[in-house]
């Protein structure tokens, strides 16, 4: 995995509440080095965005076709090129995010 040289490997992402607030959530990229607060912070966006299911569905429910997928964008953009390339392939946001 190649970290973000230009900004010091330490990249934001921006990612957009959904619903009325206007509160602006912020994401860091995937690192060889911050698996574990890169996952917390992921996770807490998903569940503030009311997505989570997408990871931990209930158990005997679907995931909206929709949930999926802005789970699964939100998710791609926090991470490098190389990484996303190898998990773009994935249908479901969990396979992506367990990985």
């Amino acid at each position: 995995m190649v970290d973000d040289k230009s900004s010091g490997g330490n990249a934001i992402v921006p990612v957009s509440s959904q619903g009325s607030s206007s509160i602006s959530l912020q994401c860091p990229k995937l690192t060889d080095t911050n698996y574990t607060s890169w996952a917390i912070l992921v996770e807490t966006i998903l569940r503030a965005n009311g997505l989570w299911e997408a990871i931990d569905p209930v158990t005997g429910a679907t995931v909206e076709e929709k949930k999926n997928y802005t789970t699964k964008a939100i998710i791609f953009q926090s991470l490098p090129e190389d990484v996303l390339l190898l998990v773009a392939k994935h249908k479901y946001a969990k396979d992506v995010f367990v990985i």
